[in-house]
């Protein structure tokens, strides 16, 4: 796949945007839906403050550092087309096969959640204590050789931090952290 021109990564880079405020938008409506049982008598004021904390730490966090943090815009496009956010009538002719390419080669699909207490976690730990690899040393040595991608880039860096929203693939697996 050939490199995008500066004119085609400024478009991604826009239709990320447009992706990020679909999703949030989304995401928003059903908090909205909190609100309005909280004003029905449904639920009480401290569980509509705990639903609002759990969106800012959760979905909201995620999306922040998915889109505004990852700075792959093809890879984040191509997530946006699969979840319905986007379609690729919004993506420029020139751009199109690139953002085919990440959805045929499978690049955007079904992944698990690795959910955490902490972060940030280092790759490496994340590869060994999920069982992708036998030890901490083949995890090291498959993230030095480039076979592991970090929100669809490759991520040579053995204690590369990972935050939630994060998306780490390697081999046939894809785990997307979140902090509980």
């Amino acid at each position: 796949m050939e490199k995008l021109s500066k004119r085609q990564t400024k478009h991604l880079r826009m239709l990320s945007g447009k992706a990020h405020e679909a999703e949030l938008s989304s995401h928003l409506e059903t908090l909205h839906g909190q609100f309005e049982r909280w004003k029905s008598g449904q639920i009480t004021v401290w569980d509509l403050s705990d639903l609002i904390h759990a969106f800012h730490d959760g979905d909201s966090r995620d999306l922040y550092t998915f889109y505004v943090y990852g700075k792959n815009y093809g890879y984040q496009v191509a997530c946006a087309i699969k979840n319905g956010h986007l379609s690729m009538k919004d993506v420029e002719e020139s751009c199109r096969d690139h953002i085919q390419y990440l959805l045929d080669k499978g690049a955007v699909g079904k992944m698990r959640e690795l959910e955490t207490t902490e972060e940030p976690i280092e790759l490496y730990k994340i590869l060994k204590f999920e069982n992708m690899v036998n030890s901490g040393g083949e995890a090291k040595y498959v993230i030095s050789e480039g076979q592991v991608t970090v929100n669809g880039e490759v991520e040579t860096r053995k204690r590369k931090k990972i935050f939630s929203g994060d998306i780490i693939e390697f081999k046939d697996e894809k785990i997307r952290i979140k902090v509980k």
